[in-house]
């Protein structure tokens, strides 16, 4: 590093450091970036081909097939589809009732219900008015989860607007060492996104980004290896010209030493790979997350901003960030799916038509004859029969035995799926309700613990979220929506909130199988009428 910072320095610059360094130092850390990052898309590429090909899948993605023949049948069987259909039919209700998703909880005899109600009603009222896009998102969020295995919500304060963001995030565009089990025990991780040239321009002029000229990304300066590609698996997406204009962004959260130290700090360094400029550097802490030593001021620890939340599916059984999805787990059937049913369509169209083979000395015209119902055709004579010089092309009907494979398939993948449908659980009509409660439950198991792994992913997004808005408070919009004794003490109590929904009610039949049995208790006296009503 040819320049040191003091950490007052870097702080007093928390928008963009990059006016602060000089160009060996910028470049070094491109340079740093750079190879990580190549490093990072390398050994993450072919399970991002795997995720595509899944959600090719789930989307029904028509390809054509020219095997066994040109325009064979080309069907997808919805096994993947169902799945996602099915989870975010459940969760997405469960998670927004009532146009509220926030709620407190206190777990202390300390409890302060009117301060709970006023921090938890502003909450439910910036997600749905004041940021942009959360509920949509949400919805987004439930249907992906399941195909991709791991969703990530990118929480930050954008001063532009004066409000939180929270932005979804695909895991093929986040690239994180495999042997890091959070994204706060990973040396660096990065994130790639999309910028228009007018974004950019924007960003240069307003001063936001640093150590670049407009003149760099002229439309004539930038080849078309620079310009991003779609990530869609729609053809006709990726054929869209609107990519033409549009820019691989990359943010690295790395760790450097700017101060000269010898202790690394955390920044988010924002760079453009296709022309090795690093245009801005933020850091990723301020002075009450730097701890020093009372003795003599020396840094021994750096608490950085976190601003990823991870929405797993199903954890990896290697410890890796990148959790398991269905997506994954039922590539391979579905395709065999899909292979069967195609084989049994090919079977029955092959079936259905003539063809085979004709001996030379038939005077007949060559080629496909196409014949309506009681029509016959006329042929030149000839010596001997015509049957004994046609020979019809060898077909049986479609094999049993593959309906049957394909049965045990689609069976295999909907126990994987864990997509059971509440009609389909048996129950006895003499059983009580807590009898039958158990048996839904126990139909249920299968999925309980991805909805355990979404309430905890929620509930810290929501302290994300509201940990930004005391840190950035508009203390009149507050006190206009949450009412008389509104204040900027309310905010002390972001760690009592957690989501309205409840992890262990999935279904509205779940739930009112547990009201049923609660009543019947109460009528039995076993416990009080008051909590059946709860």
């Amino acid at each position: 590093m040819a320049k040191k910072l003091s950490i007052d320095k870097i702080l007093s610059k928390p928008t963009n450091v990059v006016p602060l360094l000089d160009g060996r130092c910028l470049a070094d850390i491109c340079d740093y970036c750079d190879v990580r990052y190549k490093d990072l898309v390398a050994t993450r590429t072919p399970r991002n081909e795997k995720l595509k090909e899944a959600n090719e899948e789930a989307l029904q993605v028509y390809k054509q097939k020219d095997f066994p023949w040109p325009k064979a049948a080309s069907v997808k069987y919805p096994l993947i589809t169902n799945a996602c259909i099915d989870f975010a039919s459940r969760i997405y209700p469960a998670v927004w009732q009532d146009g509220d998703v926030a709620k407190t909880k206190f777990y202390s005899d300390n409890k302060d219900y009117a301060a709970g109600k006023r921090i938890a009603s502003y909450l439910n009222y910036c997600l749905s008015e004041r940021i942009p896009g959360w509920s949509q998102n949400l919805d987004k969020l439930t249907t992906a989860l399941p195909i991709n295995g791991l969703m990530l919500k990118k929480v930050y304060f954008d001063p532009e607007i004066m409000t939180v963001r929270s932005e979804l995030v695909f895991p093929q565009d986040l690239f994180v060492p495999n042997d890091a089990s959070e994204l706060s025990d990973a040396p660096y991780y990065f994130h790639r996104y999309t910028r228009t040239r007018r974004d950019i321009i924007s960003y240069l002029r307003s001063g936001l980004w640093a150590g670049a000229n407009e003149d760099e990304f002229r439309e004539d300066e930038i080849d078309d290896d620079a310009r991003a590609t779609s990530a869609s698996v729609r053809p006709e997406d990726v054929q869209t010209p609107v990519f033409a204009d549009m820019l691989e962004i990359v943010e690295g959260y790395i760790y450097r030493d700017l101060d000269g130290d010898g202790f690394d700090e955390p920044y988010i360094v924002t760079f453009v790979p296709k022309v090795s400029k690093v245009v801005r550097i933020v850091p990723r802490f301020d002075e009450s997350s730097v701890l020093r030593n009372s003795a003599n001021d020396a840094i021994y620890r750096i608490i950085p901003q976190e601003f990823f939340v991870e929405y797993p599916f199903m954890q990896s059984p290697d410890g890796s960030l990148y959790a398991l999805g269905l997506g994954e787990l039922l590539l391979s059937i579905n395709q065999a799916v899909d292979t069967s049913i195609n084989q049994l369509l090919d079977a029955g169209t092959l079936n259905n038509m003539s063809s085979g083979w004709i001996s030379n000395t038939v005077r007949l015209q060559k080629g496909s004859a196409t014949f309506s119902p009681g029509e016959w055709k006329g042929v030149n004579s000839f010596t001997g029969k015509l049957a004994d010089n046609i020979l019809p092309m060898p077909k049986s009907e479609p094999s049993q035995t593959t309906f049957a494979l394909l049965q045990t398939l689609i069976d295999a993948g909907a126990q994987i799926a864990g997509a059971q449908q509440i009609k389909d659980i048996q129950i006895p009509s003499n059983l009580s309700a807590t009898s039958s409660m158990a048996i839904i439950e126990n139909g249920m198991t299968g999925l309980k613990s991805v909805y355990k792994r979404f309430h905890r992913a929620l509930t810290q997004e929501l302290r994300l979220i509201l940990g930004w808005l005391a840190k950035y408070p508009d203390i009149s919009e507050y006190q206009m929506i949450a009412g008389q004794g509104a204040s900027i003490a309310d905010f002390d109590l972001i760690g009592t909130i957690v989501p309205v929904s409840d992890p262990n009610l999935i279904t509205t039949i779940s739930k009112a199988t547990k009201a049923q049995q609660l009543l019947d208790m109460a009528n039995q006296g076993l416990i009080d009428k008051g909590l059946a009503s709860i």
